[in-house]
């Protein structure tokens, strides 16, 4: 007998973030994600099902709905464009939101985030020290 096929993670981390909008983070179980999907219990990971997995995939794909400004705005554009995007993303998962704020960004997710602020903040940062060399400050 081959190999299971394998499940398509996105699916699975949409899912997460559905239940925990509908019945916030204590409903976000393996249990509920199987069932939801349609799948055994054991099917959506590989590891033994605990909170912690099922709270991290939620904030995964939290991360992954935030979009990003055009780098090329602004600076000020582009912090007035990704708080927009932080408040959609609080208002539309508020179970799920203050835990990306609790944890250290280690998804591509986050990171692609914190990557546009961190830009945004040193475009900010050069053209204020242009501006002082500039003027003699």
């Amino acid at each position: 007998m081959g190999r299971p096929a394998q499940i398509d993670r996105t699916l699975i981390l949409r899912a997460s973030l559905d239940l925990a909008d509908e019945r916030g983070l204590a409903g976000v179980t393996m249990q509920a994600v199987a069932d939801r999907l349609g799948l055994t219990p054991m099917a959506p990971t590989g590891t033994s099902p605990t909170r912690p997995i099922c709270s991290t995939r939620s904030r995964r794909a939290c991360w992954t709905e935030f979009s990003l400004p055009d780098p090329r705005l602004p600076w000020r554009e582009r912090f007035a464009a990704l708080a927009r995007a932080a408040r959609a993303s609080a208002k539309r998962h508020p179970d799920v939101f203050p835990l990306l704020l609790q944890r250290a960004v280690s998804t591509p997710g986050g990171q692609r985030v914190r990557d546009a602020v961190c830009t945004a903040l040193r475009t900010r940062a050069c053209r204020t020290t242009r501006w002082r060399a500039a003027s003699g400050s």
